[in-house]
This record gives structure tokens, C-alpha cells and sequence, in this order.
């Protein structure tokens, strides 16, 4: 437990990536829960991987600055360059009654692969 409360509370990678437990300590559960935080994450980055809630979601946020919520029912959910994401993998330790699931980022092809237990 003391290792983990010297690590960062955020990672930037490549001024391309986000990884952050929870954007502004609170859990992102809905659309309008994420178009918030996209004011703020959205000039950072391109894409914001996330947790805390343990509910896994894609948020889009495209150039006209429309947003939406992805269809999660597809294996592999195809990105677009020039979009901006916050994006939920969910979990696999406590689930709270949520399917356990994680993912797989596809840098290159820029998709992302859901997977459950």
C-alpha cells in the first residue's frame, strides 16, 4: 500500500494518452458525467483511459464537437484519429455486480478490444 501512494495520481504519455484513476476524483457513469470532464480532458489529450467506477464505457468527442457514448456490444471498437476518447477497460477486481471485463489498446490500428472474464 505505501508503494502505491508514491505513485502519480496521473500519467501523460506522449501528450497523446491519459491515465488517470478518476478525472476530478468522481466516477464518470453517464454521458453527461463524461461531456464535463471532456472540457477539461479534451485539450490535454486524445485519449483519457479511466477507472473508478469499474463500468466499462467509450466517450467520443468528434471535431464538430459532438459526443456520444460507443456501442460496447462489438469485439473491437475502431477510433478515429481525429476524435478525442475517455475510455472505461471496467475491471476485474471488485465489480459491484458489473461484468469483469478489460481491454486491449491497439496503438497502430487504433482500436480497442474488449475482453471478459
Amino acid at each position: 500500500m505505501v508503494y502505491l501512494a508514491t505513485l502519480p495520481s496521473t500519467k501523460i504519455i506522449d501528450e497523446k494518452y491519459q491515465l488517470i484513476h478518476a478525472p476530478s476524483n468522481r466516477r464518470i457513469l453517464k454521458q453527461e458525467d463524461a461531456e464535463e470532464e471532456f472540457q477539461k480532458l479534451s485539450k490535454i489529450v486524445n485519449i483519457c483511459f479511466f477507472g473508478h467506477s469499474h463500468q466499462p464505457s467509450i466517450y467520443s468527442l468528434d471535431t464538430k464537437g459532438k459526443m456520444k457514448q460507443e456501442n460496447l456490444t462489438q469485439k473491437i471498437i475502431q477510433l478515429k484519429q481525429d476524435s478525442h476518447y475517455m475510455i472505461n477497460p471496467g475491471g476485474v477486481g471488485l465489480h459491484w455486480g458489473h461484468e469483469q471485463t478489460y481491454m486491449i489498446f491497439d496503438e497502430k490500428g487504433l482500436n480497442i478490444e474488449f475482453r471478459h472474464l
